[in-house]
């Protein structure tokens, strides 16, 4: 059974339903199930597969995209004296005219080896030939989201060709629920916590026992899926550019964020057009988020940069760590680690990364989706973050600033978050004014004590099992 992505899947089968030949982009992170996606769309549909060689030359893609044709093609003649990307593409005319058929070219950023020219190519036999062909659709697909939106999505050549732009997330908590329906609620989370929303990291997992020994087999092993997935990543995203693993680097040192200034100090990176344009790369990736002060435009040129992909997190904060006492006589490695004080702040941190990338649920909980806010962690640039940082923070266009205080502990959490939450309610009523009503609310795991309970200080105490409810 396909699981989730059920918009998407009407979107690119809408392409089908004229004769009038259409374009559509799909793009995202490896791993996140683009290929498995257009499979599905289109697999009652007569289709021709292309997929980019990584890391390889102009050349290399021509004969690769040849080689792909004729296993599809086998009594298709061609001339071996093919060199150029026109005379490559023309091969599907004649075919595309016997038996209309959607043509998925499959990380495109490879296949045009991260340049313009197959995509300036392809608009002129778009244009010129396929475009006159009855019942013909072309799927450009790719890995490296900001290849696939400058270079195709924005392009002057396929300007107003593109009819469908899709940009696949991974899974949310639903679709990860649909997933891992043999495991419960809280095992569902804490892969979300560790692994992320990637299908195919959840499909690894779930057939094992527990998500816990799951991922003890798979990432606390010599040579595990999980352990080596880091570098295939950066390798297969941004090639040999070490500027990017620096970033990410110093952002997990600082984990509640960076400003740019403070990410070229320490990475030791020109401040300059260069810098900004690879902390674009890596948001577009997913991997990183960038923050305004909530009291700011989001035009603001104010913005901390977080790491918030989870398993660039979970890699770098337990696994990395570990690689040398893999294979040891400590088999049961993270198992052990779940054990650790380290383990449960890094699962605190992660909730609150959790909590902030799913706001929507959050509002839809609270009761106040329909009303226009923007929503965030609150900081300060002129204030060191430890004193300022507010987990998550709604601010309301109906004069309500909800405060959210978000706690993953493995005990009850007592009436000393009041005292934490009050030093945080000063400093908004100081930035509002008292303008707006400042609503209170804890985000936790699952328990409170009975005394936190009655004092009736939070406007609602929301537990894991209520996001659960929430997406019900």
């Amino acid at each position: 059974m396909f699981i989730g992505r059920e918009m998407e899947i009407r979107q690119l089968r809408a392409l089908r339903r004229d004769v009038e030949p259409r374009i559509a982009v799909l793009y995202g992170r490896r791993r996140v199930g683009k290929t498995e996606l257009i499979h599905e769309a289109f697999k009652n549909e007569t289709a021709l597969f292309f997929e980019g060689l990584e890391g390889q030359g102009k050349q290399s893609q021509i004969l690769n995209f040849l080689f792909q044709l004729k296993q599809q093609v086998p009594d298709l003649e061609m001339s071996n004296k093919i060199r150029d990307w026109p005379a490559a593409l023309m091969l599907l005319v004649p075919i595309l005219k016997n038996r209309p058929a959607v043509i998925v070219l499959d990380e495109l950023q490879w296949m045009a080896s991260q340049r313009s020219e197959l995509i300036v190519n392809l608009k002129m036999v778009w244009d010129q030939y396929i475009s006159k062909i009855s019942g013909v659709s072309l799927i450009l697909c790719g890995s490296i989201a900001s290849f696939m939106i400058d270079q195709v999505v924005k392009s002057k050549a396929l300007y107003g060709r593109v009819e469908v732009v899709i940009g696949l997330t991974p899974f949310n908590l639903s679709e990860a629920s649909q997933m891992l329906t043999s495991h419960g609620e809280m095992e569902v989370l804490e892969s979300l916590l560790l692994l992320g929303g990637i299908p195919l990291y959840l499909k690894l997992v779930r057939n094992h026992p527990s998500i816990y020994l799951g991922i003890n087999e798979l990432a606390f092993r010599p040579n595990g899926f999980f352990v080596t997935e880091f570098d295939r990543i950066f390798l297969s995203h941004f090639g040999k550019k070490d500027h990017y693993a620096k970033i990410v680097n110093a952002l997990h040192r600082n984990s509640y964020g960076l400003f740019r200034e403070e990410i070229s100090k320490i990475c030791k990176i020109e401040l300059s057009g260069h810098l900004s344009k690879e902390l674009e790369d890596l948001e577009l990736a997913g991997f990183i988020k960038s923050h305004v002060p909530i009291d700011k435009q989001q035009t603001s040129k104010i913005k901390k940069y977080i790491l918030t992909d989870p398993y660039l997190r979970f890699y770098l904060t337990m696994i990395q760590p570990s690689i040398r006492q893999m294979g040891t006589e400590k088999a049961d490695l993270f198992l052990q680690i779940t054990q650790t004080p380290q383990f449960f702040s890094f699962l605190g941190q992660a909730f609150e990364l959790f909590c902030q990338n799913n706001s929507f649920l959050i509002s839809k909980i609270l009761g106040f989706q329909g009303i226009n806010y923007t929503a965030g962690p609150y900081f300060r640039k002129d204030l060191k973050s430890s004193g300022t940082q507010i987990d998550l923070l709604f601010d309301r266009q109906d004069n309500v600033v909800t405060l959210c205080e978000i706690k993953y502990s493995r005990n009850p959490i007592g009436k000393e978050v009041i005292s934490e939450v009050e030093k945080k309610v000063e400093i908004l009523s100081s930035v509002f004014s008292k303008k707006k009503t400042i609503q209170k609310v804890l985000i936790v795991k699952d328990r409170v004590t009975k005394d936190l309970d009655q004092a009736h200080y939070f406007y609602k105490i929301i537990r894991c099992e209520d996001l659960f409810n929430g997406i019900s």
